[in-house]
This record gives structure tokens, C-alpha cells and sequence, in this order.
């Protein structure tokens, strides 16, 4: 039997208690349609459908959201849901008929497929039909071919034949109606039984029929046909059955006076206060028996999700429960109100605040002038009244308990009286070896000797930094006391003895917030930034054994730290996280906890009591174990590339495998998980192929992009810290194809056409070679006649007249001894021969670089015609460094100017270089001269072999025209026109 501990702590605290369940509310707010909720259907998946006048809603994975398919008809005003054998929902509206969704197919049937009436109350599913109750009678449809037949029956002429519910009895299915009694369905005939009341629900168990009438529940034996019971309670609006017990929903029409009653079988109880549900429009009910929840639908607040089987109850009637310890059997809640002793399942005292502060006004006079702040005591304000008192903690010594407040120190007796009164204002106290030990919030402990007669010994902090101040907790690991400074870290007491951890650098955390001790000798330490350190301790040494992150617990701020069998329990703003050797669970809101600050705790007998500042939880400690869950993992969403795959008519995509084109690797896949009693506490990774690194899931959704083609088994692994699970579970076996150009037929098309091509560029390329054997033959034939102009032209730029004639010029002012002359022409010369052989190696210069070389030359040969030639360059709109021409293009023209031009006839000799740059990107060069120009061609007797070579170089460099060197002579001289292409930079 499921929770048999659980039960029986949920009977018992029911009377204690008042709320033994944990009740969570659903509204529009959270997702519903409307409010007024009609109709509650929990499916085989665990979905739970919810019918409003406005529409149809589903529950999944803790999400309410509408139903597409009711959206699309606009299906409003429902009145019942039910799930049949075959797993199809049927759903009743009162005025649009029957909604129809089955797998793969969403229809409505309604009067013109036969319906009696389209206004539906009921509906009850019996041996391959489906039952229609209708405010005009009953219909029966076929769940084979959803055919529909109307059987007759006899109606009063006084009201409508509203059928309100069905039930079955050794196979005949019965007709429970508001006006005229109860009938049998005999063939197509509806037969006449007995005249009950204004029956509203109707159910049959075990040979008991329960009709909810408008003026109570009545009970009757079907066999005998009599009464067993009958309750007098508001009008039974809604019957369902949940773990062999039925619970009833009740309520006036107009009043707002609903009830939740349970039939056990024995009698019926009113249960509303204990699900935690205040009154209200109660309308429908319905059970969730895979994770024990009752649904509670109302007319005006929504859905009450009930946990009927919670390991946890709440009491809120102690207000602030500040202490709460265990001695012996029996638990000591210590609260704003007072103190109260629980012995198992009731109370056995309370005591008022008032009882606390008479005791101490009869007990506190003794040592007062004592305890005072000079004494090094933390004074106590002893005008405090009644209802300002405070708890701050509590220890078991002996057969009496010994709790610690703002007014004092009381030892109260095992059956609650108290037996002594101390004057000690102190947080955190406990004995040690059969001593009180008191710390002081201003620094300092005392162990007393004798504490009746405040015989003690004082230990300053001020004399020994191993002194505990600013003790926040207090425990006991073997022989040695450990306390837990907030701000300086890990003290302890051995034997006489203290030792601060921290100052002797054996344990450096300072922050300190709670300590407990664990097996074999350790200590769990939980620190201000929410980590929980393990120590050993037995050696001294005090070595971590383990570390837990504050990012693997639920929350921030640690005020409960508790080690008990084998499980550590940290309670934070958040809830509670336990973890033990194999698993982890998380415990908050969702199931309940977390109402209030935790101020204390302790454990009896597998029962967790928590003190909060707005009550006393206990919580069953063995629900904290592995549990054997099974979940249904559902495809909700398939996008590819954008767009959204098609359901075809169905909730979630019933696939499990999904082929894909090569360009079809960007995929979005959606998941829901059903049958999980705590949604919240999952979470979720996902890996595409076995081996992988596990990846985190956000929000139920993988977002894949750029797949390469491949095989994905593609898994979800879910990690479910309520049941303390890790599953695998295989989500979508994705393959997505090759391109074609990797398959197997186009590889070996591929090849076929490749070796086609080889021998067509086989037969093409020997036609090339042969071609290209006879070009190349032209080549060598142009390389080497290049070869040779190249070597005529270097020959060629010096000719031996001129350096003869230099060199005799340098002899003629040497041999006068102008030596400064001879050294100038002589540098010159040097230049000019070096600048010759640096320009004869390259294949293009600028400009610029041919014109200052020409000056060069110039100078030089001027020295044989006294210096009576002018040299000029006129660059015109020509930037001469923008200019690249063959190197020593222009010094034959120059050359045969200066040799045969300027005879001594001519007075001023005139030697121009222009530059122009036409419109096409062409260079023209002109180089004049105002010699004897006709005169010469009559004594030349031949063409100038450096002009012949100059033609040379300009057909190998371009196309070559007879305008492209052009040379006038005329009587005031001779005039070389040049032009040249493709030489701008």
C-alpha cells in the first residue's frame, strides 16, 4: 500500500492539525479560460481537461493552456469530459453537442448527426457506447461508426425529461433524472424504476447507489432497495470515485456555502477545512490517481489542486514557531503563543506566554544585581511584558527541557512544569560534560561549575582569540563542542580547551552559519555564501571530505542544516534541498513548503518539525527516497527551418523517427513531459548521439542548428528531484540525408563523367601541345632575337667616341691642372657609367629616372661643345615618376643630337624634351632640337644603328606603328616624335 506511514501521519494530524494536505490553486491568471470550471477530466496520460462556460483548457506539465482543437470550433459552455477505453475524449457542451477528438480526428456531433438534444449534462462510457444525458431525454452512440439511436420513454407534460447521470449494476446501465426519478435502459426503451427526488449525480459502489439530491445524499441498498443513509447536506452537485473512497461536492444554487465530503465507507465527513479549501461554488470533481491529486472545480475561483497523499501538513494556529525540540517521545513547540508538548498524534499542555513571565517575576530577584553588564552578562530588561517574549533555543539535558529567551533561561520538566529560572540572557547555550555553557553576545563563554549558585568561570575574548564570540550555533561531534561564529569562523571546546579553527589556520572559512554534526565523526558546516563544507574532525585535522555548491542547492540564505540517516537536509528562503550518497531532491513551494522564515527544526521518530514565522510544518523524512516513476515523453513541436511540422489532427506528433533533406538541418523540438506529479522539480538534458557531453535543455525545447548529415539518436535524459530519478528516455531517432553530391549514384556518375572528360581533354591536349610545341618554338625564336636587340642595346649605350672623347675632356684639365674640373667630370662620368649598367638590367623605369640620367649625359658631353648646349625637359601635364618606359629609351635621340646637330656654326644649341599625355592614356614624347636638321640627313650616309634598335625595342614592347616613331628634319632644325602605350603606372 502506497504510503502507508504517510497515511496514517495524515489521519492523525487531521486532528491536530486541521490542514494535513498541501492545496494549490489555478485561476486565469495561471492560464484558465475562465473561472467557472463545470468539468474535470484526468486522462491515461495524466492530462487533466478543464471545461468553463468559456471554453476547454489542459493542464500539462503544470502549464494551462487552450485547447486548439475546441479554439477551432469555438466550443464553449462545457459540461462534462470523459476519457473511454479506447483513450478518445469526449466532450459535452451545453448547447453545441459533442465534441469528438480521437486519434487523428476532431469532429463535432451534435442534432443533425441525431443527438436528441445538443444540450448535454452528462455523459458515461459503457460497453462500446457512449451514453448522452440531455435536458430532453438520452442518446447512445456508437464508439464503432459513431452512429446514434434515441431510446422512448414516457415524459410528464408538467417539465422537461432532464437526464442528469448514469450508472451501471450487473451490466444494465440506470438513468438518473432531476424531475422524474430513476430508469433502466431496457433495449430502445428507457423503463421506469422509482421515484428517488431531484437526483443531480448518481454513482454505484460496491452495490450501494449515492444520489446527490437537491436535498442531500441518499444511500441506497440496489439489491434491496433500501436506505441505508441519508445526509442531510446542501444540494450534491458532483460524485466521483478516488482510492475506494467517494467524495462528494456540495452547495446551495445561489449560496456560497460549498462543501467537500468523503464517504470512507463507513460515514461521511465533511473534509473542506482539511484540503485546505475555504468554502466556496464548489461544481466538479475529479482524481488523479497517478499522482494522488484531487481537482476541485468552482463556480467563481478556478481549480483546487488537491495532494491528497503530501508527507508534509502545516499549522498555522502556533503564529511564530521560533524553537521547536524533541525530548524523549515527546516535541516542545516553542512559539509567540506560548509553549505547546505534542505526544504522537495529541496535545498533551500548553502554556501561555503569561505562565513564562510569572515564573520569572517570582524567580529573577535572587542574582539580579549580578547579572549586569559590568559582570560581563548580557543584561536582560526585565519590564519586558508577556507578549513581547522570544525564543531563541532550546536543549534536552536529563528529563527536562531548557530553552533560552529574551527574559531568561527556563528548565522545564519533562511533563511540562516548570522547575527553575536562570537570569542568563544568552542565544546559543548547551552543557558540556554535565556544564552549562552559556555564550555572551558580546564576546565570551562561561561554563558554570554550579549554575543554581552561579558558580562559573569566565573567558574573555578580549584575553585569547580562541575565545567563540558571535556564536549563531552550537553542536557536538564525539567529545569536543563545536560553535559556529558569524564572523570568525569554527571554535572548539575540548575538554578544557578552546581553539579557534580559523586563527589557527586549520579550517579558513569565517563566515559561519549553521553547524551539524554527521556519520563517523564529521561536521557539516553551511557558510554565508550558502556552501556546506564536510570536515572531518576526529584527527584534529579537521581535512574536507566533500564540498557541496551553493549552486546545487535550492536557494540563498542557509537556516536549516540537519544530517539524518544518511541524508543532509538544507533549508534555505527557497525550500529544501536533501541530498544523500545517490541522489538529490529539492522541496519547496510546489509541494507545499515554504511558507515563512525557518527559525528551527528537529527530528523524532521520521518526522521533520520546522519552525517558521508563520507556523509549524512536519514532514514524513522518508518521503525522501528513490521512487519508481513513469513518465510519457510527447513531441509538442517539430520546426524546420522555421516552419512548423504538421500534427496531422493530432495533440503531439506521433512519430518517432523523422527523415530530413540534406538542407533541412536547422530544427527546433519541442517536448512535454506527462505524468509528473511536480513539473517544477525537472530538469533536462539532451544528447545527439550515444557518447556525447550531455547538454541542458531551456524551457522543453532543443534548439538545433547547422546538422551535418547523419544518423541522431537523439535522447532526454530527465533528472527529477522529487522522486530522486535520473531517466533516459529516446526522444527522436533525426536522419538527416547526404546532398546529392555525396551519394553513392552521383559519386560514380561523377566518376564516369571524369573519365569521359579525361580522354576528350586527353585528345584536346594532344592537339595543344602540338599547337603549343610550334608557339613555343615562335617564343624561343622572339627570346632570342629579345635576347640579342637587349644585348645591341647595352652595347650600344656607350659607343667608344664617347668615353674616348670623356676621357680625353678629364686628360685636357688635368694635363692644365684645373683639377677641381677634372675631379667634377670625373664624378659625373663615374655616375653616368654606373647609373648606365644599374638601368640596363631592368625591364621598365620611370620617367623621371630616364630624364635626370639624360641631364647627366648631357653635362658630360657638353664639356666637349664648351657648354654651349641647353637641356631642357618640359613635363607638360605628365607626372614623370607616374611614368614606366624601357630604361635608356630616349639617349640614342639625345646622343645623335649632341654628335651631328650642334656643329660650330650653331650658336645657342637647344635641346627640349616635352611630355604630353593624350586622351586615350598614351605618352607622347617629343625631343627638338634647333640644329642643322636637313643638313645632317644629307651627310648621314645610313640610319643610325641605335635608331634602328630603338624600333626594335618598340615592337617587341607594342603593337608597332610607323606614326609610333616619327622624325622630322627641317631647316631650323629636327624634330622625334615618340608615342608610346601602357606606360601609366
Amino acid at each position: 500500500m502506497r504510503y502507508l506511514l504517510t497515511v496514517f501521519l495524515w489521519l492523525c494530524v487531521s486532528v491536530v492539525f486541521g490542514q494535513g494536505v498541501v492545496t494549490k490553486q489555478y485561476t486565469i491568471e495561471n492560464g484558465l479560460m475562465a473561472n467557472d470550471v463545470r468539468a474535470l477530466c484526468v486522462d491515461s496520460k495524466g492530462v487533466l481537461w478543464i471545461g468553463s462556460r468559456s471554453g476547454l483548457a489542459q493542464k500539462i506539465q503544470g502549464v494551462v493552456k487552450p485547447n486548439e482543437d475546441a479554439a477551432r470550433y469555438r466550443y464553449t459552455n462545457i459540461t462534462d469530459i470523459i476519457e473511454d477505453d479506447q483513450k478518445t475524449i469526449w466532450v459535452g457542451s451545453y448547447g453545441q453537442g459533442i465534441l469528438y477528438r480521437a486519434k487523428g480526428e476532431v469532429r463535432v456531433i451534435s442534432t443533425q448527426q441525431g443527438l436528441i438534444s445538443n444540450r448535454i449534462r452528462r455523459l458515461f462510457d459503457h460497453e462500446g457506447a457512449i451514453y448522452v444525458a440531455t435536458s430532453d431525454g438520452v442518446s447512445i452512440i456508437s464508439k464503432k461508426d459513431l452512429s446514434v439511436k434515441n431510446p422512448t420513454f414516457k415524459s410528464s407534460k408538467n417539465n422537461p425529461f432532464e437526464v442528469s447521470d448514469f450508472f451501471e449494476y450487473k451490466g444494465e446501465v440506470y438513468v438518473a433524472t432531476i424531475n422524474d426519478g430513476i430508469f433502466k435502459i431496457v433495449g430502445d426503451k428507457l423503463e421506469f424504476i422509482e421515484k428517488v427526488g431531484r437526483v443531480f449525480a448518481a454513482i454505484n459502489l460496491d452495490g450501494l447507489v449515492f444520489y446527490g439530491c437537491q436535498d442531500g445524499l441518499i444511500i441506497k441498498d440496489i439489491a434491496t432497495n433500501k436506505v441505508v443513509k441519508h445526509y442531510n447536506i446542501p444540494a450534491v452537485k458532483d460524485i466521483k470515485r478516488a482510492n475506494n473512497q467517494l467524495y462528494v461536492v456540495s452547495g446551495s444554487v445561489d449560496e456560497n456555502n460549498g462543501h467537500i465530503y468523503r464517504w470512507d465507507g463507513v460515514s461521511l465527513n465533511n473534509i473542506t477545512e482539511y484540503l485546505g479549501t475555504k468554502k466556496t461554488d464548489y461544481y466538479s470533481i475529479s482524481y488523479d490517481e497517478r499522482n494522488d491529486f484531487l481537482y476541485l472545480g468552482t463556480k467563481s475561483e478556478g481549480v483546487f489542486q488537491v495532494d491528497l497523499f503530501s508527507p508534509l501538513s502545516f499549522d498555522s494556529s502556533y503564529g511564530s514557531v521560533s524553537v521547536v525540540k524533541g525530548l524523549n517521545d515527546r516535541i516542545f513547540v516553542f512559539s509567540s503563543k506560548g509553549l505547546s508538548i505534542q505526544d504522537k498524534d495529541k496535545e498533551l499542555l500548553t502554556m501561555p506566554l503569561q505562565r513564562f513571565k510569572y515564573f520569572q517575576e517570582q524567580q529573577y530577584k535572587k542574582y539580579v544585581d549580578y547579572t549586569t553588564k559590568a559582570n560581563h552578562f548580557y543584561e536582560i530588561d526585565y519590564t519586558t511584558p508577556a507578549n513581547r517574549i522570544v525564543f531563541y533555543s532550546a536543549v534536552p539535558y536529563g528529563n527536562s527541557m531548557w530553552v533560552s529567551s529574551n527574559i531568561g533561561v527556563f528548565q522545564i520538566a519533562y511533563d511540562g512544569y516548570l522547575l527553575s529560572y536562570h537570569s542568563i540572557h544568552t542565544y546559543r547555550f548547551g552543557f558540556y560534560k554535565n556544564r552549562f555553557i552559556e555564550t555572551n553576545p558580546y564576546g565570551g563563554v562561561r561554563i558554570y561549575n554550579d549554575l543554581a549558585n552561579m558558580d562559573y568561570r569566565y573567558y574573555f575574548r578580549v584575553d585569547s582569540e580562541d575565545i567563540p564570540r558571535d556564536v549563531v550555533d552550537i553542536t557536538y561531534v564525539d567529545d569536543k563542542m563545536y560553535f559556529a561564529g558569524a564572523l570568525d569562523g569554527l571554535y572548539v571546546l575540548d575538554n578544557k580547551e578552546f581553539i579557534s579553527l580559523a586563527a589557527k589556520n586549520l579550517f579558513a572559512e569565517h563566515r559561519i552559519k549553521k553547524i551539524t554534526n554527521g556519520d563517523n565523526n564529521t561536521l557539516y558546516v553551511s557558510t554565508d555564501f550558502n556552501d556546506v563544507y564536510l570536515l572531518e574532525v576526529k584527527s584534529g585535522k579537521y581535512t574536507v571530505k566533500d564540498f557541496i555548491s551553493n549552486k546545487d542547492i535550492e536557494g540563498t540564505n542557509i537556516t536549516l542544516l540537519k544530517y539524518v540517516d544518511g541524508k543532509l537536509f538544507i533549508g534555505t528562503s527557497k525550500g529544501l534541498t536533501v541530498i544523500d550518497k545517490n541522489n538529490k531532491f529539492y522541496f519547496n513551494k510546489e509541494q507545499g513548503f515554504g511558507r515563512g522564515e525557518i527559525l528551527s527544526s528537529t527530528v523524532k521518530d521520521n518526522l521533520m518539525y520546522i519552525g517558521t514565522s508563520e507556523g509549524l510544518y512536519i514532514l514524513d523524512i522518508t518521503y525522501f527516497k528513490q521512487r519508481v516513476v513513469q513518465y510519457q515523453v510527447n513531441i509538442s513541436q517539430i520546426e524546420v527551418n522555421g516552419q512548423e511540422l504538421d500534427k496531422k489532427g493530432e495533440i503531439y506528433h506521433n512519430i518517432r523517427e523523422l527523415h530530413l533533406k540534406s538542407k533541412e538541418n536547422n530544427l527546433q523540438i519541442g517536448f512535454e513531459v506527462l505524468g509528473t506529479k511536480f513539473p517544477d522539480k525537472l530538469n533536462f538534458q539532451y544528447r545527439l548521439k550515444l557518447g556525447e557531453t550531455w547538454m541542458n535543455v531551456k524551457e522543453n525545447k532543443l534548439e538545433l542548428h547547422y546538422l551535418e548529415p547523419g544518423v541522431y539518436p537523439i535522447d532526454i535524459k530527465i533528472m527529477d528531484y522529487d522522486s530522486g530519478n535520473e531517466l533516459i528516455y529516446p526522444l527522436l531517432f533525426l536522419e538527416i540525408e547526404k546532398p546529392f553530391y555525396a551519394k553513392t549514384w552521383f559519386i560514380i556518375l561523377c566518376i564516369g563523367l571524369l573519365a569521359a572528360s579525361f580522354y576528350i581533354i586527353y585528345v584536346i591536349r594532344v592537339r595543344q601541345l602540338r599547337k603549343l610545341q610550334r608557339m613555343e618554338n615562335k617564343k624561343l625564336e622572339y627570346e632570342k632575337r629579345l635576347a640579342e636587340v637587349q644585348l645591341q642595346f647595352v652595347r650600344s649605350q656607350m659607343n667608344s667616341h664617347f668615353i674616348f672623347n670623356v676621357l680625353s675632356s678629364i686628360q685636357y684639365y688635368i694635363i692644365k691642372e684645373e683639377v677641381d674640373d677634372a675631379l667634377f667630370y670625373l664624378e659625373r662620368f663615374a655616375k653616368l657609367i654606373r647609373t648606365t649598367l644599374e638601368m640596363s638590367t631592368k625591364e621598365r623605369i620611370t620617367l623621371k629616372e630616364e630624364c635626370e640620367y639624360l641631364k647627366i649625359y648631357v653635362d658630360i658631353e657638353n664639356m666637349r661643345l664648351d657648354g654651349r648646349v641647353t637641356f631642357k625637359i618640359e613635363k607638360g601635364n605628365v607626372d614623370l615618376a607616374a611614368v614606366n618606359i624601357p630604361p635608356l629609351l630616349l639617349q640614342p635621340f639625345v646622343e645623335n643630337a649632341l654628335v651631328h646637330a650642334f656643329p660650330s656654326s650653331i650658336e645657342h644649341p637647344l635641346l627640349v624634351i616635352a611630355t604630353e599625355r593624350l586622351s586615350d592614356n598614351s605618352l607622347v614624347i617629343e625631343i627638338t632640337d634647333n640644329g642643322i636638321g636637313e643638313m645632317s640627313i644629307r651627310e648621314k650616309k645610313h640610319e643610325s644603328k641605335g635608331l634602328s634598335i630603338v624600333k626594335e625595342r618598340m615592337s617587341l614592347l607594342q603593337q608597332y606603328l610607323d606614326e609610333d616613331l616619327i622624325i622630322d628634319h627641317h631647316t631650323k632644325g629636327t624634330t622625334v616624335r615618340l608615342i608610346l602605350r601602357n606606360v601609366f603606372k
